[in-house]
């Protein structure tokens, strides 16, 4: 009679224990060394956004039609780059190189302009702009048009493969077909052709790839799926160049599928982090719980999805750089005494509250995770008056 309550024993402890992932050991305690109030030659609030460099020396401050570099942690200021008239990048698409070298971005914003778009990059150090993909298209075109202007080839969501190669999603509106599906294409930051790196077989309109996240160094990546016309949307998912497999879906537009502005690979490709934007755009009931938290995570073991904290809805996060912990903001409509900044190496248990206060990630859009460099810096922004603080992390 034992055997089989043992057995059913087994099974309830085997579910309580793969509800709760913990990620990679070493597990550490994060503690707050130190912050510093950075004041920079112009202000961050919304509609500019602030990037660290991955190895923590240096932030880059874009605030249209510049680009400005600072040292760190003086914030004194080494070089800007004024933009020109015809590259007006969004905010989403930059992206430091793994060396804290290059800065890549799209020259335009396809969403919402219409624009065609091309990879760019500058060089922190020469504070040189090089457009990589121009091929003379400015508008984007759907259907036939009777004018000289070339169809475009839309190039988005750069990516970093090592310190001087990228990869992006590219779609190729000439030719007569109807429908241009996405690819995946490289570039080096010396210029020269783009070549096809890797065809997305689920890609089959239009415009239903335009998100990408590659894991430099490696050969594994995901991308978005966005097709209203078969009521097909998520993430997909490949691993060391295999098949890419969803791991997230949703069949209709009020999913949390439907809405996805952002997607991150964890260092040891365990989870993919995504940001539902609908979620971000308002602070309901719903977005204050877990289960509703703008910002949550999904096992590439077992493609579910969990929020990051027990209590709380999380609004902004950001990997480790060994993968060991995660780093995410909470900001409570009626609890504000439990907003601030905490850190959990175990998804879905109650993280640690290191810094106080109303934070938010310092793109202020929602649109990328928080940038954790190697020497456990962290760049946020406070609410309350929008002041820009490094946070310093040690370990116990």
């Amino acid at each position: 009679m034992r055997q089989p309550f043992l057995r059913s024993l087994s099974a309830i402890v085997f579910m309580l224990v793969a509800s709760i992932h913990v990620m990679a050991q070493e597990n550490s305690e994060y503690v707050l060394v130190n912050t510093t109030v950075l004041e920079l030659e112009d202000t961050v609030g919304p509609g500019n956004a602030v990037y660290l460099s991955p190895d923590g020396s240096q932030l880059l401050h874009y605030k249209y039609p510049a680009f400005c570099f600072y040292a760190l942690p003086s914030a004194e200021q080494t070089l800007c780059v004024e933009l020109p008239d015809d590259i007006g990048p969004p905010a989403n698409s930059v992206v430091w190189s793994p060396d804290s070298r290059y800065v890549a971005f799209m020259s335009g914003d396809v969403v919402r302009m219409f624009r065609d778009s091309d990879i760019a990059v500058i060089d922190s150090q020469e504070g040189t702009l090089t457009n990589l993909t121009e091929e003379g298209a400015t508008n984007i075109r759907f259907g036939d048009q009777d004018d000289d202007e070339p169809a475009p080839i839309v190039d988005m969501s750069p990516q970093w493969l090592d310190d001087t190669t990228l990869v992006f999603v590219r779609i190729d509106m000439s030719g007569d077909e109807e429908e241009h599906p996405a690819a995946l294409y490289s570039v080096s930051v010396t210029g020269g052709e783009a070549e096809l790196l890797q065809a997305i077989p689920q890609s089959q309109k239009t415009f239903d790839v335009y998100m990408l996240n590659w894991l430099t160094g490696t050969n594994t990546y995901a991308v978005n799926l966005y097709n209203p016309d078969d009521d097909l949307y998520g993430v997909l998912f490949a691993e060391d160049g295999g098949f890419p497999v969803s791991i997230i879906a949703g069949t209709d537009f009020g999913s949390r599928a439907y809405s996805l502005g952002s997607i991150d690979i964890s260092p040891d490709a365990r989870y993919v982090m995504s940001y539902d934007m609908r979620g971000l755009s308002m602070m309901t009931d719903e977005t204050q719980t877990p289960a509703g938290s703008p910002v949550q995570i999904t096992g590439t073991d077992d493609f579910i999805t969990r929020p990051i904290d027990s209590r709380y809805g999380v609004w902004d996060a950001g990997f480790s750089p060994d993968g060991t912990a995660i780093a995410y903001t909470v900001r409570h409509r009626d609890i504000q005494a439990e907003d601030g900044l905490y850190i959990t190496s175990t998804i879905g248990e109650d993280g640690t509250l290191v810094l106080p206060g109303r934070p938010v990630g310092p793109s202020l859009l929602g649109m990328q995770p928080i940038t954790w460099a190697s020497n456990d810096t962290l760049l946020i922004v406070d609410l309350d008056g929008y002041s820009l603080i490094l946070v310093e992390l040690g370990r116990e």
